[in-house]
């Protein structure tokens, strides 16, 4: 089986639907996936863990600040610490891939390019910027507000308390 048509093939169509192109092959074991949103780069990588092994990942990386690279197990907690998937024939390959393109399609790679400086001035430092963020992730997350609002209260001191619990609802309502 050539394994670069099958990529292209199964995972290329999901990802030209988000506008990836497919790029290059590294050493014979990393195919590579890119695309620009305005200055965000962000590039899908489907590696094979040596030549030899028949152990494959899926690796997405984003320019965008606070991004960086991930892999499934990052984003699914079922498959949290699991790195590579197994496929000793062709046809376990390509199950692998159809996973692949599925979670790209399910889960999307969307950028996810947030201003927190200006929301953290708003509320009255640039210092606050942390909080903003960690409001626009709660927001993302299945734990209750109420829960980061506690959180916040055990560690901040109440001289900056308003400002805080401000930054963190500006973060959570974007």
């Amino acid at each position: 089986m050539n394994k670069t048509r099958k990529i292209k093939e199964l995972l290329g169509t999901v990802l030209s639907e988000k506008e990836f192109k497919y790029t290059r092959l590294e050493n014979g074991i990393i195919w590579t996936f890119e695309r620009t949103v305005e200055s965000v780069k962000q590039k899908v990588y489907v590696q094979q863990h040596t030549r030899l092994d028949k152990e494959y990942k899926l690796m997405m990386w984003s320019s965008a600040k606070g991004q960086g690279m991930c892999e499934i197990g990052d984003i699914l907690p079922e498959y949290e610490g699991k790195e590579y998937w197994q496929a000793q024939t062709d046809e376990e390959f390509e199950e692998i891939l159809v996973f692949f393109s599925k979670f790209i399609k399910e889960k999307g790679f969307d950028v996810d390019d947030f201003d927190a400086l200006g929301p953290a001035l708003e509320a009255g430092s640039a210092k606050a910027v942390n909080i903003v963020l960690m409001g626009h992730f709660a927001a993302c997350t299945d734990i209750p507000k109420e829960k980061w609002m506690a959180a916040l209260q055990k560690v901040i001191n109440p001289k900056f308390m308003e400002m805080n619990v401000k930054a963190f609802e500006t973060g959570y309502g974007k």
